[in-house]
């Protein structure tokens, strides 16, 4: 049926020594939002249509 191979049974084991994957993409989006100045134009277009909305 099927067919064991004797290098599928390998598994990598974590080590610990990279960082976690959510910090990665928090900080690159922290530095391309906040630093790069592109949130602050977003956050007021988002106030200015919830204020036309409500």
């Amino acid at each position: 049926m099927s067919e064991r191979h004797p290098g599928n049974d390998r598994r990598l084991e974590p080590t610990g020594a990279a960082s976690p994957t959510w910090w990665i993409v928090f900080s690159r989006e922290l530095h391309d939002l906040w630093i790069g100045g592109k949130a602050l134009y977003l956050i007021l277009i988002y106030a200015v249509l919830l204020g036309i909305y409500s």
